[in-house]
C-alpha cells in the first residue's frame, strides 16, 4: 500500500511539473497566500461544473505557485491535466465561393472577439452552443450556430464566405467615351462646314461689288481699288474652300467614332467612287 501511495505522489509530482512547464501560470507581482491557493482551487471545481473550462483553467494556474502547499499544487496540476484533456479546440476552414482560403478573418464568439485573425490554428473554445462571427476583410460576415463536446480536438468546421466580385474597372468603357469624342468632332466638322459657307458668301460678296463699282461690270478694267478688292475675294475664296476640306474631314471623322462605338458600322460604297468637295471659284 505504501508503495502505491508513493509511486501516486511521484506521479502527481511529475505532473505538476510538467503542467507548469508547458502552461506557465499569468505573472504576478505578489504570490498567492495559503488562502488565496486554496480558493483558487476551490473556484476552479465551481467553474469546471459550469462547463467553463478556460476559466476553470485560469483559476488553477494560480494554484500552482511555490507558495501554494503541496497538497493543494498537486490538486491543482491533477485537476489541470484533467480539464487539458478534455477542453475542446476547432479548426476553422474558411473558403469563398471559389474554394480559395480567406485569410485575415476575425472570429467573435458569442458577442466576443476571440481572434483578431484566423490563421488555421486551432481555437480552444468552452463546451456548449455558441454563436459564431466570421469577419472577413473583404465581403460580408456571417453567423453560424455551433454545438461543441467536450474532448472536441482539432475538429473541422468548415466555413465558405459568398465574396462579391469586384467589377473591373474600364479606362474606356464601350458605348460611352467613343460616341461623346464622336460627337465633338463631328460638331467641329459641322462648324468648319458653315465657316467655310459664310466665307464663300462673303467671298462673291466683296467679288461682286468690287467688279461693279470698281471696274465698271468688266474685271479686266478695275482700278487699283478694284484689283485689291478682287485679291481679297481670291484670298477669302481660298479660305473657304480650306474650311470645307476640313470641316468635311473632321465630320466624316465624328460619324465615324460614332459608329464603331456601337459597332454598327454598315459599308455603303459610292457609285463611281467620287470626292465631294466645296469650294467658291469666280
Amino acid at each position: 500500500m505504501e508503495d502505491r501511495v508513493s509511486l501516486r505522489q511521484r506521479a502527481a509530482s511529475l505532473a505538476l511539473l510538467l503542467v507548469a512547464a508547458f502552461f506557465p501560470r499569468p505573472a504576478r507581482a505578489v504570490e498567492p497566500t495559503k488562502q488565496e491557493c486554496v480558493e483558487a482551487n476551490e473556484r476552479a471545481q465551481a467553474l469546471r461544473q459550469q462547463e467553463s473550462l478556460q476559466a476553470a483553467r485560469e483559476s488553477l494556474a494560480l494554484c500552482l505557485a511555490s507558495s501554494c502547499p503541496g497538497p493543494v499544487r498537486e490538486d491543482c496540476a491533477d485537476r489541470l491535466a484533467e480539464i487539458d484533456r478534455v477542453l475542446p479546440t476547432l479548426v476553422f476552414d474558411v473558403k469563398d465561393q471559389d474554394g480559395r482560403d480567406l485569410t485575415g478573418v476575425a472570429l467573435r464568439v458569442d458577442g466576443k472577439l476571440l481572434a483578431a485573425s484566423l490563421g488555421g490554428a486551432a481555437v480552444a473554445i468552452d463546451p456548449g452552443s455558441h454563436q459564431v462571427t466570421f469577419m472577413p476583410t473583404v465581403g460580408p460576415e456571417k453567423t453560424e450556430s455551433i454545438v461543441v463536446h467536450e474532448g472536441d480536438k482539432a475538429r473541422r468546421i468548415a466555413v465558405v464566405i459568398v465574396v462579391p466580385a469586384q467589377p473591373p474597372t474600364l479606362i474606356d468603357p464601350p458605348g460611352r467615351t467613343q460616341p461623346v469624342a464622336g460627337i465633338v468632332v463631328g460638331g467641329a466638322g459641322v462648324l468648319g462646314i458653315v465657316v467655310g459657307t459664310v466665307l464663300g458668301i462673303v467671298a462673291k460678296s466683296t467679288y461682286d461689288s468690287a467688279v461693279t463699282s470698281e471696274c465698271g461690270g468688266n474685271a479686266s478694267h478695275c482700278s487699283g481699288a478694284g484689283l485689291s478688292q478682287i485679291s481679297s475675294a481670291h484670298g477669302q475664296a481660298a479660305a473657304s474652300t480650306a474650311s470645307f476640306i476640313a470641316g468635311g474631314v473632321l465630320a466624316a471623322t465624328g460619324v465615324t467614332l460614332w459608329l464603331t462605338a456601337r459597332q454598327s458600322v454598315r459599308a455603303a460604297p459610292v457609285s463611281g467612287g467620287g470626292v465631294l468637295s466645296w469650294g467658291a471659284t469666280f
